[in-house]
């Protein structure tokens, strides 16, 4: 097995017995994702903002060194890992607004250091805020990459 450049994940995979699995959840909303995302806004109108939000959040996360791709990354981690027999899927569900708290609790929590940041607007929050309050709105929060892997015997 090669060591893994992630310490956390290596003392899990030790966790693993022989021949054991080990599944994992990750989020992925950077990138590409933050447009991908924002496709799915409804009322379309709002998707930009949604973007422009998801992006400074983005921001936000990376400078406090956080990984808003991880979920992306995990296959490979795996790998780096040493298991085998690796699969993963990616899901993004399409929620209304008011049935989900993470992302209007991650917009709340970031708003004053979002808008000052330059990277969105208060107009751009309140927007984002709003529709993920109101359930004839959808929009998509962050996707999450399950990866499963096993610990070769």
């Amino acid at each position: 097995m090669s060591l893994s450049r992630e310490p956390a994940l290596e003392r899990m995979v030790s966790a693993v017995r022989p021949g054991g699995w080990l599944m994992l959840e990750a989020t992925d909303f950077g990138g590409i994702m933050a447009a991908a995302l924002a496709h799915y806004t409804d009322p379309p109108e709002q998707a930009a903002s949604y973007e422009r939000v998801g992006r400074a959040v983005v921001a936000a996360f990376t400078a406090a060194g956080g990984d808003a791709n991880y979920g992306a990354r995990l296959v490979g981690a795996f790998k780096d890992a040493g298991l085998v027999n690796i699969a993963a899927e990616a899901r993004t569900h399409l929620v209304a607004g008011g049935t989900e708290n993470w992302v209007p609790g991650t917009i709340e929590q970031l708003a004053g250091h979002l808008v000052s940041s330059g990277l969105v607007t208060a107009d751009d929050i309140e927007s984002v805020l709003a529709i993920t309050a109101d359930p004839s709105c959808h929009y998509a929060p962050s996707s999450m990459v399950t990866a499963w892997g096993q610990r070769p015997a």
